[in-house]
C-alpha cells in the first residue's frame, strides 16, 4: 500500500515539527478500533498519549497541540472532561456522534443514523474509490452554509455522505472502523488539514540496492549500479557485512571479499548512500554499523530486516540512527514514509516498504507495477520505497525505471539531499549534505573479534579464558621440557666426568 508522504525534495528532515497528540476515549470505544485509528495517526507522530476519560486531567490538555475526542453512547460527559475539551485551543477532532454533545452549538452538523458505503473519496465524485467491502459510517447532516467536507463516503455512484467534515479549528469523522486499507489510506490523506501538513505535491521514489553481503556476486553488482549512474539515478544500498548462510551454517565477513568493498567504497564516492541492514535488535545493529565504518563505508542508516516491529521496537532503534529504511509489511505501522521522533531532540524519517521487487517475468512484472503506480497518483503526493534485492536481472531494474518515469516527473528522490545521523557505541557518522561525512571511530579489537565471529561478549570472555588456559598449558609444557632437556644435560655431563 502506498501513502502520502511527510517528505518532500524541498524540505529537511529537521524543518518538520512533529504534532503532540492527545487521545481520549470513553468507555464502550472497541479497542481493537481505537488501536487501529492510533496506528493511523502514528503517521505524523509518535509523540502520542492515550487517555480514558476518567485519567484525563488539564495539565494532560495542556501539553499537547493537537486533542482527539472519541465519545462514546455507552457513557455520559464528565463536567471537567467537558471543560477541558471546551476550553482547547488547538485543532480538535471529535468521533462518534456522542462527542458531539458539548459543541450542539458550535459545530453546524447532525446525525441521524448510519448507512452503509462503498466508496469513497476526498474532493467528489472524480476521485470516487471503489471499496472492496462495505463499511458503517454516521449518516451526517451539513447545513449548505455550514462547515467544509474533507472526505466523502459514496453509495454506488450516486448518492454520497460527508465523512470528515471541518468547521475553523473542530473536526468530526464519521467513521469508527480502520481495518480497509483504502480507507486507512484516504483517512491518512485527510487528516493532513488537521494535523497541518503542507502539500508538496510531489511523488517520490527511494530506490535501495537491496541484499548486498560478503557472498554478493560483485560483476553483477556492478552491472546494476553502472547502469543507475548512467541514468543518473540516485540509490541507497543495504549492506549486510556479516552474513550467515543458513544452509553451510556459517559466517561469511565484509573482509573477506575485498573487490565489494573497493566497489562500494567506489559507489560511495559517485554519490550512492550506504545502508547498515540486519535484524532490529541492537547487538545485531551495532555490529553491522561498526563493521561498515571499520571499512570505511560509513552508513547514513538503517535497513532493518524484519516484517514485523512494535513501535516500542522502533522506538529504541531509533535512539541508533536518524534514517530507517525497512521491511515492515505486515506490522502495525501502515505507511510508506513517514517522520517522527519519540524521544529523540530531532525527528527521523522511516519508509517502510511500499514495493518490494520479485524475481517475475519483466512483462508481467512491468503490468503489475504499472497498476501500483496508478495507485499511487491517486494521492496528491507520496514517497515510496522500492526495495530491489542486488541477485535480480537488469531487465527488471530497467523495466522498473522507465515505468516510473513514463508515469512521473523527476519522480527519484536523493536521500543525500538530507542530513543523517547514526550513533552506536565506538563509531558515530554525521552526515551533513552540504559538508558531508565526519565519521569517528574507535573500534577495540576485541569488538571486531565478537562482531565478525558472531560471539557474544560471555562467549568472548569463555574464549579468552581457553585461550590463557592453552597459552598456559603450552608454557608449562614448554618449561618442563626445557628443564627435562637440561637434567638429562646435567646428566650427561656427570656420567661423562665420572666416566673420566
Amino acid at each position: 500500500m502506498f501513502l502520502p508522504s511527510l517528505i518532500s525534495a524541498q524540505e529537511t528532515v529537521n524543518e518538520r515539527k512533529t504534532p503532540d497528540i492527545l487521545v481520549v476515549y470513553q468507555q464502550g470505544v472497541d479497542s481493537l478500533h481505537l488501536s487501529e485509528f492510533i496506528n493511523l495517526i502514528s503517521y505524523y507522530s509518535f509523540h502520542i498519549t492515550v487517555k480514558a476519560e476518567e485519567e484525563v486531567t488539564s495539565d494532560h490538555v495542556q501539553n499537547v497541540t493537537h486533542l482527539i475526542y472519541w465519545g462514546s453512547d455507552q457513557s455520559t460527559f464528565r463536567d471537567k472532561v467537558k471543560e477541558f475539551i471546551r476550553g482547547f485551543e488547538g485543532n480538535l477532532l471529535l468521533i462518534g456522534k456522542h462527542s458531539l454533545v458539548p459543541f450542539k452549538q458550535e459545530f453546524p452538523i447532525s446525525i441521524s443514523t448510519t448507512t452503509q458505503v462503498n466508496g469513497i473519496s476526498f474532493n467528489g465524485k472524480s476521485q470516487w474509490q471503489h471499496l472492496s467491502e462495505q463499511i458503517m459510517i454516521d449518516k451526517v447532516i451539513v447545513p449548505s452554509n455550514g462547515a467544509t467536507v474533507l472526505l466523502e463516503g459514496w453509495k454506488g455512484t450516486s448518492q454520497s455522505y460527508p465523512v470528515l467534515i471541518q468547521d475553523d479549528q473542530l473536526y468530526y469523522l464519521g467513521l469508527q472502523t480502520f481495518s480497509n486499507e483504502v480507507v486507512q489510506l484516504y483517512i491518512i490523506e485527510s487528516l493532513r488539514t488537521f494535523f497541518q501538513v503542507p502539500l508538496s505535491s510531489d511523488h517520490n521514489f527511494v530506490l535501495i540496492i537491496d541484499d548486498v553481503h560478503p557472498l554478493t556476486n560483485v560483476d553483477h553488482l556492478e552491472t546494476l549500479t553502472d547502469y543507475l549512474l548512467n541514468e543518473n539515478i540516485p540509490f541507497l544500498i543495504a549492506v549486510q557485512p556479516v552474513y550467515y548462510h543458513f544452509e553451510r551454517k556459517k559466517n561469511y565477513i565484509l573482509s573477506s571479499s575485498p573487490s565489494l568493498i573497493e566497489r562500494l567504497q567506489y559507489l560511495q564516492h559517485q554519490g550512492a548512500g550506504i545502508l547498515a541492514k540486519g535484524q532490529y535488535k541492537e547487538r545485531d545493529l551495532y555490529r553491522s554499523i561498526q563493521e561498515l565504518v571499520s571499512h570505511h563505508l560509513p552508513p547514513i542508516g538503517l535497513k532493518i530486516n524484519e516484517p514485523t516491529i512494535s513501535i516500542k521496537d522502533l522506538s529504541t532503534i531509533s535512539q541508533l540512527s536518524s534514517t530507517i529504511i525497512s521491511n515492515f509489511h505486515k506490522s502495525s505501522l501502515k505507511g510508506n514514509a513517514r517522520i517522527a521522533s519519540f524521544e529523540r531532540t530531532e525527528p527521523f524519517v522511516l519508509i517502510p516498504k511500499s514495493l518490494y521487487v520479485t524475481e517475475l517475468d519483466p512483462l508481467l512484472f512491468s503490468n503489475h507495477f504499472q497498476k501500483e503506480l496508478v495507485q499511487i497518483g491517486t494521492l496528491q503526493e507520496s514517497v515510496n520505497g522500492i526495495i530491489f534485492p542486488a541477485y535480480l536481472e537488469e531487465e527488471l531494474l530497467t523495466t522498473l525505471v522507465k515505468s516510473i518515469y513514463s508515469t512521473f516527473n523527476d519522480p527519484f528522490f536523493d536521500m543525500l539531499q538530507l542530513n543523517h545521523e547514526v550513533n552506536v557505541p565506538y563509531a558515530s557518522v554525521q552526515f551533513n549534505k552540504t559538508e558531508g561525512y565526519t565519521v569517528y571511530e574507535d573500534i577495540p579489537l576485541f569488538q571486531k573479534m565478537i562482531n565478525r565471529y558472531s560471539l557474544s561478549l560471555i562467549e568472548f570472555i569463555l574464549w579468552v579464558v581457553v585461550i590463557i588456559v592453552a597459552l598456559t598449558i603450552s608454557l608449562f609444557a614448554i618449561h618442563t621440557l626445557r628443564l627435562r632437556i637440561k637434567k638429562r644435560k646435567r646428566l650427561f655431563e656427570e656420567r661423562k666426568v665420572n666416566g673420566k
